[in-house]
């Protein structure tokens, strides 16, 4: 697949809110090219009341039963699910985009103020690209990746995107920086969707292969997702995110 050139964006927006029962709720957004979906956590106590989860543009039509999965949080402790401890048949078993953005979620729901993280990958796909993940408009962390090698100042230099490498590095950087890294990691990962015309297929099969790697892509789903044509975006809109 050849390079547009052209960046990929990615947003999350966290919300969180009192309400008239004294409970606590925080509302979460994630938006791409590709994905807008939002969830709802209403908590109290340290406890998970409810999670409603909304697909408001998804790609396949089979993504809204990978987001249900979120609902069965109720019940847990925050704790719990914000380490991904007991999600019913485990992460790749629901739509992984709505567990990342969920857990991000549970990790301010003491937050008193609105936030949003803004990340760029650009060029979307390319050998050599240039990552950074901005939180309320200042910059945390900016990366260069070649292939999934990073370069530049320690502690990042040398160091890569692949599972095991990561998780060994992301825990000796400062508690702060930690969930940037992981924000951006995601966001490098899915950057190259972006020179995808998924409008060109009539299922998800014709993507990817069924790697098993998330809801949609579970063998026996991959070729019964259909594509849910015009859901892709360009601008991140205000408007998109109502």
């Amino acid at each position: 697949m050849k390079s547009s050139g052209e960046p990929y964006h990615r947003r999350i927006t966290l919300r969180p809110s009192t309400l008239d029962d004294g409970n606590r709720r925080i509302e979460a957004h994630m938006q791409d090219h590709v994905h807008h979906m939002r969830v709802v956590v209403t908590h109290s106590g340290g406890r998970i009341i409810s999670a409603v989860p909304s697909g408001i543009r998804l790609p396949w039509d089979m993504c809204p039963f990978g987001i249900a999965g979120v609902t069965r949080t109720a019940g847990m402790t925050v704790a719990q699910a914000r380490e991904g401890l007991g999600w019913p048949g485990g992460r790749t078993a629901n739509c992984v985009h709505m567990v990342d953005v969920a857990r991000i979620a549970l990790a301010h729901v003491d937050d008193t103020e609105d936030s949003v993280y803004a990340i760029t990958v650009t060029p979307a796909l390319a050998q050599v690209r240039d990552a950074r993940v901005e939180r309320d408009g200042e910059l945390v962390l900016q990366w260069t990746l070649d292939g999934s090698t990073l370069s530049g100042d320690e502690p990042f230099h040398g160091r890569t995107l692949a599972a095991a490498d990561f998780v060994s590095w992301r825990g000796k950087l400062a508690p702060e920086l930690r969930e940037p890294a992981t924000i951006l990691r995601r966001a490098c990962h899915i950057a190259p969707s972006r020179d995808i015309n998924l409008d060109r297929m009539r299922v998800a099969a014709e993507s990817i292969n069924a790697d098993g790697s998330c809801y949609t892509l579970q063998p026996d789903v991959i070729e019964h997702a259909h594509r849910q044509q015009g859901t892709f975006r360009i601008e991140l809109t205000d408007a998109d995110q109502l």
